[in-house]
């Protein structure tokens, strides 16, 4: 089944969740002239390509499951930011103070304490650290194995279908799926 198939599936299998179809062309009529500004923009911190993938890799690894941990906050350039925002900003705040962070061999010898050291706000940390923590440590294990041969690989994918079989294929904790009435319903990021 493709994307479409799969979505028309769930949409006509699903008990408690509906598309109401008049309101889809007024919705996309409402957001058509939103300026939309991508957050990282704004930050002006000089990234390499290399930093900017590794980076990417590394709060995507851990952006999940927020709810519910509202009193997890991340406070940066005199802004409050909670859930996948709080996260990244974290992570820039540490990129902020040691300048080596992004590399391979920084990042493998992140301890859990250290992890958690960067992850903390005023004491609260966001739901599920220990699930992140591995995840991180999973991320970079591979990111580490490849060596120089992860970025040769990545620079040669042509689009995002090849990017995202390149990512769920290297990193099984990308490949989001459940089965939804004897379908596999995939939700990868």
């Amino acid at each position: 089944m493709d994307e479409l198939e799969i979505l028309e599936y769930v949409n006509k299998n699903s008990k408690y969740v509906s598309v109401n179809k008049e309101k889809i062309i007024p919705f996309l009529n409402s957001i058509e002239n939103v300026k939309y500004h991508y957050w990282l923009d704004r930050e002006k911190i000089g990234f390499s390509e290399k930093e900017f993938i590794i980076f990417a890799f590394i709060c995507e690894t851990m952006n999940f499951c927020f709810w519910g941990n509202r009193n997890w906050k991340v406070y940066y350039a005199g802004k409050e930011y909670i859930g996948s925002e709080a996260l990244f900003y974290a992570i820039l705040k540490e990129i902020k103070l040691n300048n080596v962070f992004l590399e391979i061999d920084s990042l493998k010898n992140v301890s859990k304490s250290y992890f958690k050291k960067i992850l903390s706000s005023k004491g609260e940390l966001p739901i599920l650290m220990s699930k992140r923590f591995k995840l991180f440590k999973e991320t970079v294990r591979i990111i580490e194995k490849k060596k120089n041969k992860f970025f040769d690989e990545i620079f040669s994918i042509k689009t995002d279908k090849e990017l995202l079989e390149y990512i769920i294929s290297n990193f099984k904790h990308f490949d989001d799926k459940s089965k939804f009435k004897g379908k596999v319903i995939h939700f990868n990021k």
